[in-house]
């Protein structure tokens, strides 16, 4: 959402102010979105299990919400422009297979990644 606006701010020698029908914007996940608790466990959670949680809830939050409004945006132009947006992210039934420590760069971290993407 950011790189919309600021893109919306920019001015170009072909166009000034661009218009989202001026744009083709693709954004990569990097597959570690928050995976939802069982509510079986966590109903049972205290005040610690919660807290420890809470911040990838919120994380996962925001980033429902900027596709969520990146998406709209785009649906409200013609057509022809409507698929110049895009969001793409490893499904969450294949995020079981790889560590979602962004600082595990192990062989076979890399090589459970690589797989996910065939």
């Amino acid at each position: 959402m950011c790189a919309y606006a600021e893109a919306r701010d920019s001015k170009f020698k072909q166009c000034e102010y661009p218009s989202a029908r001026d744009m083709l914007i693709l954004s990569i996940g990097t597959g570690g979105q928050f995976k939802l608790p069982d509510v079986s466990k966590s109903k049972k959670w205290g005040l610690l299990n919660w807290a420890k949680s809470i911040p990838d809830i919120m994380m996962d939050g925001s980033l429902d919400t900027v596709d969520y409004q990146m998406k709209k945006i785009f649906e409200t132009l013609e057509k022809e422009h409507q698929p110049n947006y895009k969001r793409i992210d490893v499904p969450l039934e294949n995020r079981k297979d790889y560590s979602e420590n962004m600082a595990d760069a192990s062989a076979k971290n890399i090589e459970d990644l690589q797989k996910q993407l065939k």
